[in-house]
């Protein structure tokens, strides 16, 4: 599979990085006790060393792209919420090693079918026009300026 960025992309976001993680024949059990065990590790690490999340340098670069939106990093909200005593979720496996590879690095994920893709994928700036299906099939328009990743289809 082909994986690219657009070039309008890195003029407008020069220091973007994308990343791709491919995993194959993995069960998505509904809870794990060693996932459950790496949860709290990770509860406790963000309470010890994320108290002042605000100074990070990747929550501001992330809060400078999300301040034309009029919102906050979301990482960051969820961070806060572990440093005011709230726990990681449990959901399923698979979301909930996301949810932490997320919350530990700081960096946004997202998650689909391998199967489902279609061709190559590309990582392109949005302009307002486009739009995708939710999970929940109502339809969901890009504004413009962000960031999104299509395959071929």
């Amino acid at each position: 599979m082909e994986i690219k960025i657009a070039d309008d992309l890195k003029d407008i976001y020069p220091k973007i990085k994308i990343a791709f993680l491919e995993v194959r024949n993995v069960a998505n059990k509904k809870s794990d006790g060693k996932l459950e065990e790496e949860k709290r590790k990770l509860e406790d690490f963000i309470r010890k060393n994320y108290m002042n999340i605000k100074q990070f340098e990747i929550i501001k670069g992330y809060n400078n792209f999300f301040k034309k939106y009029n919102k906050e990093y979301p990482i960051q909200f969820q961070i806060e919420s572990i440093i005011k005593g709230g726990g990681i979720p449990s959901v399923s496996c698979i979301v909930e090693a996301m949810f932490l590879a997320e919350l530990k690095n700081m960096f946004l994920t997202a998650g689909h079918d391998l199967d489902s893709i279609k061709g190559s994928l590309k990582t392109k700036r949005s302009y307002g026009r486009e739009s995708y299906l939710k999970i929940n099939n109502s339809e969901q328009r890009l504004k413009a300026e962000d960031i999104f990743t299509e395959d071929s289809e």
